[in-house]
């Protein structure tokens, strides 16, 4: 039974069939927004991360490294705060104590606003001490870069009122009635030593910010800030005064021809096997990436197989709040139980890409 399946773009399926795959074959790492779910891959992030790459870029220091063989990594939300742990001295311990400390929020059944700050601060201090920002920002081979979204328009205000206007606004807008640029801007925040190529999604306009000491926890806490349930960030150095969201708005499953320009291979570990450009977009069975946006984009998810065997044969999810709501006990159990089944991913990943044939396992996109 395969728990893991393998999708490929026409180039990159050339590459892994003429040469296999390797560390030096990735230039980016892709990670999506998708709050609880990310726990059913955690294991295929910690294989990649800890085994993996180490095994590949053994050697490599900040002081000997060319930085065109760097490794850029790339995620909005969730995806951004699991890469920030990815990129620290000890990848899979981080990874564990962000899964962790994640699986362990609890909320009473009246949960207020301030218990999630409290939960949400209490998760990036657990995987993101302060000592460990530096880590993150002198890492000898990757290069790490998150997304958020500055909000115009109706988003662009703090009263609730005009919260609930706003997404309004963002679900009339994905009927086709305009494009989300007068709502959002794109705000990438990068590593300043090799920023990546960006371009300006037609109708959206983009600002990139240097990552550093001063800014680096600002730029994940309005990554990860979901209206309703998180308050916008307003100051971060570095960047355009506004209020800044959850970079998941625009960008919910990063497509990276929309804007990303780094030439060579996207390593993308997904919990699904389709990718949603926009969060507005996901209420719409239609919208997902076309083939040929992928065209240098591998794809890692975990198969329907793998998935039945989960907890509820489903993937964890935020709406697993509400349905254990006073029952922390049970909705952590059922998370932890995921958490642990995803490590067979990360084995299954290291068969395939050591095997004599990786490209035998590759699939179009197209068969999803």
């Amino acid at each position: 039974m395969a728990l893991l399946e393998i999708y490929a773009g026409p180039k990159a399926k050339r590459h892994i069939t003429e040469r296999g795959l390797s560390p030096a074959d990735i230039s980016t790492i892709f990670g999506a927004s998708g709050a609880a779910k990310w726990l059913a891959i955690y294991g295929l992030d910690r294989a990649i991360f800890e085994q993996w790459l180490p095994a590949g870029t053994s050697g490599k220091s900040s002081e000997t490294l060319d930085e065109k063989s760097a490794i850029k990594v790339y995620g909005t939300s969730v995806g951004a705060w699991k890469l920030a742990a990815a990129c620290q001295r000890q990848p899979g311990e981080a990874l564990e104590k962000l899964a962790n400390a994640y699986i362990n929020q609890s909320y009473a059944k009246k949960a207020k606003p301030e218990d999630v700050v409290y939960e949400t601060e209490r998760i990036l201090q657990t995987f993101l001490p302060d000592a460990h920002i530096d880590q993150i920002l002198t890492h000898p081979y990757l290069r790490y870069s998150c997304g958020a979204v500055k909000c115009r328009s109706f988003l662009g205000q703090e009263r609730s009122w005009r919260l609930a206007a706003g997404m309004a606004e963002g679900f009339y807008r994905s009927l086709g009635r305009g494009g989300y640029g007068q709502m959002f801007e794109r705000a990438v925040f990068s590593d300043p030593r090799n920023k990546p190529a960006l371009q300006e999604e037609p109708g959206v306009r983009t600002q990139h910010i240097s990552l550093g000491e001063d800014n680096l926890r600002a730029a994940l806490r309005a990554s990860a800030a979901i209206p309703y349930i998180m308050d916008p960030i307003r100051e971060i150095e570095g960047a355009e005064p506004g209020l800044y969201r959850d970079g998941g708005l625009l960008d919910y499953h990063p497509i990276p021809q929309r804007f990303w320009q780094e030439p060579g291979l996207v390593l993308y570990p997904h919990f699904y096997n389709y990718l949603v450009p926009n969060w507005f977009d996901k209420f719409y069975a239609s919208r997902k990436a076309k083939a040929e946006d992928l065209e240098n984009v591998i794809m890692l998810s975990p198969s329907a197989e793998f998935i039945a065997q989960l907890p509820d044969g489903r993937l964890p999810d935020r709406k697993d709040f509400s349905i254990y709501k006073g029952r922390n006990d049970i909705r952590q159990a059922r998370w932890r139980q995921a958490m642990t089944a995803s490590l067979a991913l990360g084995d299954a990943f290291l068969r395939w890409v050591n095997s004599a044939d990786p490209s035998r396992d590759v699939l179009d996109f197209g068969e999803q």
